[in-house]
């Protein structure tokens, strides 16, 4: 894909407006955060674990009465946190992944002018525009041919290129076409869904696979035009396609920067008692502790603890009249642990330094001599998290304690 200056430059793309070179990503994200409207907030109330349908009806609802390019601000119902930042980031880490899964699945939109009626997808783009300018994470999943598509929508339809013009999972559907020797059943229905209405047999194979290409096609470039509506916001849509490789790791499936337990670590920042002093020792363990914590979850896939959903999804498709309790866990990756720390899962886009700074309370037991667990304080706005020593010592303690506070104390209840 050619750059969107140098199409201009060829006279290939005059309707595009002039949108300035940017070095690195990080530039470009900067450029993004400056045209946040700061004199007012775009303020969204949800409850935790809601689906994606309603927390995107709460977004246009909210759209409708103020400006996304606002600041977004979230309140979580039934929580006490007060968002600076933490809670937003927390908010869009969420919505992001689950559009992926609900309205992007195998990197392509979903086959839904439904989508298109009510503005889905144009909300959409508004979101990711709003998560690149305001420190949440980049979709990154999207396939290559999608993101040439939304780049470059000319696309001549008499003449496309299945290398170039279509995803892996459409592949796999063109590759079952040619390899079935008896047209029926859900196959036979997948074809005439897409339009075709000729003989459906081994003689006419091509016919098909070129309806179906043709179907696939046209409907996607009315959904990403859709999105790209969406991603004008801040002017992001001019901003990315005049700097489309540099843009490509935003949005491209695979290419962004993965958040490991090195990465985690890395940012951990102990406020340590003197050189010498009594407590040091204790601190360092516990800091070992957390590092040895951090690696587990990549080495042993550790699940932690589960909790009741507190929401009924109303589109459920489960038809049974006993109704069967759903549970949520806690992302226990590194990526969860930084999520739960800072309210972000991913690394900065905008190259800032992220740090979080640990404490240690060596007088938990002093407070209250009664007690018999103690858990760590998380303020997720300032980055900040306090151990109880004494209750973290050892790595079997440190991890028991751990994963019980991120498992049933993931809300913002005290923050």
């Amino acid at each position: 894909m050619i750059d969107a200056v140098e199409n201009m430059e060829d006279g290939k793309d005059d309707n595009m407006s002039i949108a300035t070179i940017h070095q690195d990503i990080s530039s470009v994200i900067k450029s993004l955060s400056q045209k946040v409207d700061q004199d007012g907030q775009f303020f969204i109330v949800s409850r935790r674990g809601s689906p994606f349908p309603r927390v995107l009806s709460l977004w246009q609802r909210e759209a409708n009465r103020s400006s996304p390019e606002k600041v977004l601000r979230v309140r979580y119902s039934g929580e006490n946190g007060v968002d600076s930042g933490a809670l937003s980031q927390e908010f869009l880490a969420q919505l992001i992944n689950d559009m992926g899964l609900a309205v992007f699945p195998d990197g392509a939109p979903i086959n839904s002018l439904y989508n298109v009626h009510n503005k889905s997808f144009k909300t959409c783009g508004e979101i990711i525009a709003v998560s690149l300018a305001q420190g949440g994470p980049a979709p990154s999943f999207f396939d290559e041919s999608v993101y040439q598509l939304m780049l470059d929508p000319d696309v001549n339809i008499g003449n496309l290129d299945v290398d170039r013009h279509f995803t892996a999972k459409d592949k796999e559907l063109f590759d079952a076409v040619r390899a079935c020797d008896t047209f029926e059943g859900a196959l036979c229905d997948v074809i005439v869904d897409h339009g075709y209405t000729g003989i459906i047999d081994h003689d006419h194979k091509e016919d098909v696979i070129g309806t179906m290409q043709l179907s696939i096609m046209t409907k996607r470039l009315l959904y990403m035009k859709e999105f790209c509506e969406g991603l004008k916001l801040y002017g992001a849509y001019d901003v990315i396609r005049g700097n489309a490789s540099l843009c490509k790791p935003l949005f491209v499936k695979g290419s962004n920067q993965v958040v490991d337990a090195n990465y985690v670590f890395s940012l951990v920042n102990p406020s340590y008692s003197e050189q010498g002093s009594s407590k040091r020792p204790l601190e360092e363990a516990v800091i070992d502790n957390l590092q040895d914590f951090l690696m587990s979850l990549e080495d042993e896939q550790i699940t932690g603890y589960s909790e009741p959903v507190a929401w009924k999804d109303f589109n459920d498709t489960n038809t049974e009249s006993s109704e069967v309790e759903r549970f949520q866990s806690m992302d226990t990756t590194p990526s969860g642990v930084l999520g739960w720390l800072t309210g972000q899962k991913h690394r900065p886009l905008n190259g800032e330094p992220l740090n979080v700074t640990a404490l240690f309370d060596h007088d938990c037991f002093t407070r209250n001599p009664n007690h018999t667990i103690c858990f760590p304080r998380v303020a997720a706005c300032s980055k900040e998290i306090t151990f109880p020593v004494s209750q973290m010592k050892t790595p079997e303690q440190f991890k028991h304690v751990l994963l019980l506070a991120m498992c049933k104390g993931n809300a913002f209840g005290n923050a």
